[in-house]
């Protein structure tokens, strides 16, 4: 994942957490198909809040598995700063 994918990623997250609701036009950066977006799409609400509750929670744990690999990787080559 680049910084642009992971900022991407970072402010589609926002969004959602925000809005409560996924927008076509992040499906690249949730790594969702539109397929899954459509099925999204038509469920009823009470299941739609559940999922985006896991998708927050997926890829929250993808950003900082994320970030904690480029802390890692960063400290084995002896540089000190943060991503």
């Amino acid at each position: 994942m680049t910084k642009k994918q992971l900022r991407m990623k970072k402010e589609a997250l926002e969004r959602v957490k925000r809005k409560r609701t996924i927008y076509s036009s992040d499906l690249l950066a949730l790594n969702l198909s539109f397929e899954h977006f459509l099925r999204f799409c038509q469920l009823p609400d009470l299941q739609c809040q559940l999922i985006i509750s896991k998708l927050i929670e997926r890829e929250e744990k993808k950003i900082s598995s994320f970030i904690e690999l480029c802390h890692d990787s960063l400290a084995i080559h002896g540089i000190d700063r943060g991503v």
